[in-house]
């Protein structure tokens, strides 16, 4: 099922660019995993699942900043802050693949949208280096870029990385459609100049991303093949 937000979704995109995390797979599990480990290793108490869920999706500083206990930290910029992350890279390292897994029949969607002929990229505000495996191991040979968030540069819902992927792809910004799980995706395709795709198999709501600039909200992945032989 996809629910058209708008009729302006007639045009088949060039390229697709998705987020990671709650869109083309599921790391929640492991992001959990290393959180608490990291709050363990500092002496701090753990997180439960709900609490760590609804500090995701604004990068590792700001997920890591709200996961540490009231008081330990006033600002994301705070130099406890970065001793944390440290902390935090290290853990994710040892498990960053443990339990993550692509949604299912994502792949198959993937490889029917690129023998159409479009670029696929990725953009996430997970770090660099963590997106670029988490990509190889479970789309390897699919996408044509994937950029994820290095700490000090611009993170979604900034316009600027949106675009320079887009660039990295050859295309203009309204000859993309972004698809991600959440509001920061649907303000990052909406600041940027992208056509905003929502997925309801993630991290949040309909109304969530409806409210946040969706143009089209669809629940399976190949409801996304739609839009490269469009209807509406």
């Amino acid at each position: 099922m996809s629910v058209s937000i708008s009729n302006e979704t007639s045009k088949a995109p060039r390229a697709y660019i998705f987020d990671l995390d709650g869109t083309l797979c599921d790391t929640l599990p492991d992001l959990v995993s290393a959180m608490n480990s990291m709050l363990r290793r500092l002496n701090y108490p753990e997180r439960s699942r709900e609490e760590l869920l609804s500090f995701i999706n604004r990068g590792n500083r700001y997920f890591v900043w709200r996961s540490l206990p009231d008081g330990v930290a006033a600002t994301p910029d705070d130099p406890a802050v970065d001793r944390a992350m440290a902390v935090n890279a290290e853990e994710y390292e040892k498990c960053y693949a443990d339990k993550t897994r692509e949604y299912a029949g994502m792949t198959e969607t993937l490889k029917r949208l690129k023998s159409s002929g479009a670029k696929l990229g990725i953009l996430t505000n997970k770090r660099d280096p963590f997106a670029k495996k988490i990509a190889a191991k479970l789309f390897p040979d699919i996408f044509d870029t994937v950029r994820g968030n290095i700490d000090g540069t611009p993170a979604k819902p900034d316009p600027a990385p949106a675009l320079e992927v887009a660039a990295a792809l050859g295309v203009s910004a309204k000859e993309c459609a972004f698809i991600g799980d959440s509001d920061i995706d649907m303000r990052t395709a909406v600041n940027s100049g992208m056509l905003p795709v929502g997925v309801l198999w993630g991290y949040r709501s309909m109304s969530c991303l409806a409210s946040a600039g969706a143009r089209l909200i669809v629940s399976t992945p190949a409801d996304l093949t739609t839009l490269a032989h469009p209807t509406i």
